[in-house]
């Protein structure tokens, strides 16, 4: 259709297709589409299960029935000095992330370099900051630091966290004890319901929903990306995180 409205002002080419000649009308379409998305959206941001993501001019929000949300993380960052985050934030923003992710190394054990990394994120854009840790300390620094989102809780140290983050969204996983996630996909949604469910009582009250994505060529690739069909046939308005990136990241 984009095509035949720009015939009269488009020159047709016998070597370049018609699409790449009136792509500058498509990206224009396209951006349309977003923006009457939105709008539509923020007539509806009543809607039950909506969340925003930070505050004033970097708030996002997230939910069902918006475009989804990229969340874009900087790997590692705790091991990164300042300017090296500053200038992947800046890279991330600069490439369409709606959301800059504080990824931590795994197990833990710096706080000082969680703290550290969401200020020099928070410092350089206009963009809700999260932070990707399961250890409490790290996280409990990043709260105090004015992180805008946290990924992630599981039985296995909510509890801890429910002392310090209850008001700031947050990412519950499918995750049990011992960080176990049930292979099952029945299984799974069962633990993330009663994580979720868990996380309430305890007085989380943004929450997000992440059943997790299994990494790409493993045994339980199709039944974990049928977890999130399933999850949303029992709770149709809980936002979810889709973790694309631990396809390449694992």
């Amino acid at each position: 259709p984009v095509v035949l409205k720009s015939i009269k002002k488009t020159e047709l080419s016998t070597v370049l297709p018609a699409d790449e000649l009136v792509s500058k009308a498509l990206l224009q379409e396209a951006e349309r589409t977003l923006h009457t998305i939105e709008k539509e959206s923020m007539r509806l941001r009543a809607r039950k299960g909506m969340l925003a993501i930070g505050a004033g001019a970097t708030k996002v929000l997230v939910g069902s029935g918006l475009p989804p949300r990229v969340l874009a993380e900087i790997v590692d960052a705790s091991t990164m000095s300042d300017d090296e985050i500053q200038k992947t934030a800046w890279y991330l923003e600069a490439s369409g992330a709606d959301i800059i992710d504080i990824g931590m190394v795994a197990g833990g054990g710096h706080p000082e370099d969680s703290g550290r990394a969401v200020k020099a994120a928070k410092r350089c854009v206009q963009k809700p900051v999260s932070i990707d840790a399961s250890d409490p300390a790290e996280i409990e620094a990043a709260v105090d630091s004015g992180v805008d989102l946290i990924l992630s809780v599981n039985a296995e140290n909510m509890e801890e966290v429910a002392q310090f983050a209850t008001k700031i969204p947050t990412v519950v996983t499918s995750a049990g004890r011992n960080n176990r996630v049930p292979d099952d996909a029945k299984d799974r949604i069962n633990q993330l319901n009663k994580n979720i469910r868990w996380a309430r009582s305890l007085g989380f009250s943004k929450i997000i929903a992440d059943p997790i994505l299994n990494p790409l060529m493993t045994a339980n690739l199709a039944e974990s990306i049928f977890g999130y069909a399933r999850f949303r046939k029992t709770d149709q308005t809980t936002p979810l995180l889709f973790g694309a990136g631990n396809v390449t990241e694992l």
